[in-house]
Formats: structure tokens, sequence, C-alpha cells
């Protein structure tokens, strides 16, 4: 199962955006940390539902979730607001480990829970991990596209918009502020859309074209 391209491409695009890899941890009678297998846990708003029912249905022929259909959840947040989401976590693999260290480092008080873009990453992303990505974190922005790449470092987001999209699609894109500190997103400028489309249109569903608008350029 682990020879599947199609699903490594997949599981790559998706972290880029709101997967995440869990590792088992526990201690052992000495106090000693032993870490175990890895999981992912993927999570979307209900309104990206139908890119987590196509992420459900490869990796459940696969034998990496279960084949029952992800359920409804609801949560609360600070303002009260109602916000309904699902959830699919897969089972654990230790071939997921090389992943959660690729794509994890560790914080100052040692737990490896921040997430990164790996250096290496444009050894093995595709127009299929590109296509994932944006239908888990991407959108039309004006005349251009918008990838939301606000919770990783600025040397980061110029890795992806120079080393994967310039130098493995020639996608021209610029790396923008937001008003938040230290956060920025990728934008991909006019003139690319319609390559940036024709690159991705093939992995897409239709209601997923329909549902990110890429339809209308």
């Amino acid at each position: 199962m682990w020879n599947n391209s199609e699903i490594k491409e997949i599981m790559i695009g998706s972290l880029l955006g709101n997967l995440h890899i869990e590792r088992s941890k526990w201690k052992n009678k000495e106090g000693s940390i032993i870490e175990g297998n890895s999981r992912l846990l993927f999570k979307q708003e209900d309104t990206n539902v139908e890119y987590l029912m196509w992420i459900w249905k490869k990796f459940s022929s696969n034998g990496f979730v279960s084949t029952k259909k992800p359920k409804l959840y609801i949560r609360i947040s600070k303002n009260n607001k109602v916000r309904y989401y699902y959830k699919l976590n897969s089972y654990s693999f230790v071939e997921l480990n090389n992943y959660y260290n690729r794509f994890y480092i560790s914080t100052s008080s040692g737990e490896k829970n921040i997430k990164v873009v790996p250096k290496d990453l444009d050894k093995d992303f595709t127009s299929l991990s590109l296509a994932v990505w944006f239908m888990d974190d991407g959108c039309i922005s004006g005349e251009g596209l918008k990838l939301n790449t606000n919770k990783y470092k600025k040397e980061e987001v110029e890795y992806l918009s120079i080393n994967i999209l310039k130098n493995l699609f020639n996608i021209v894109s610029s790396v923008n502020k937001l008003g938040n500190k230290d956060q920025y997103i990728i934008y991909i400028h006019k003139e690319s859309k319609k390559e940036f489309i024709k690159l991705i249109s093939s992995h897409l569903t239709e209601g997923m074209k329909d549902r990110k608008k890429i339809n209308r350029r």
C-alpha cells in the first residue's frame, strides 16, 4: 500500500494545508519518552466537505482509513459562533514517522509540534500535490488566486513561491504580507492563473471546480 504514489502526492499537498500528523508517545518505567507510530488527522469545515469526502474515498479504498464515512461535529468558538466541521483520522503506521520527522520540528520545550515546509519538498511535489494544496487552502482572489500560507515563516513561503511554483511549474506569484504580524500568503498573478488552473483541473471534481469558482476565468 505504501507503494501508492497517488496517496503520497495527495498527502504532501494536504500537509501544506490543514492536514496534521500526530505521533503516539508514552513514558516507560524508567520515565523515558517512547515514540510510536504516527497517524494523519484531517479536519475541514462543512463548507469544504466535498474535498474531505474525496480524501476519504481515496484513503479508505487503499486501507489507510476506516470505510465508515466521516462524521459531522459541532463546536462553539470563543465568540459563541457555532461552527460545523468534519474530521478524519487515519490508522497509525510506522511509515508515517518519516513524514512526521520531515514536516515537524521541536519547540524549545522539546515537543515536536511545529509544522514546517521541508527544504527538499521540490523533489516529490507534483501537479496532484498542487491541486490538493489548492483544494485544501486556496481560493480566487481578485483577478488571481491565493494560497493561504500564513502559518509558515516568511522564508518558507518564499521557498514555496520560488522553488515550487516558479521552478517546478513556471507559475508567477508573490509573497504578500497580511495585516497580522509575520503572516504571509502567496498570490498567483493574473498572467499565471490560466496555467495554474490547467495544471490542477484534471485532479478536481466538478463540485470542487464550482466551489473554488475556477471555471470563471
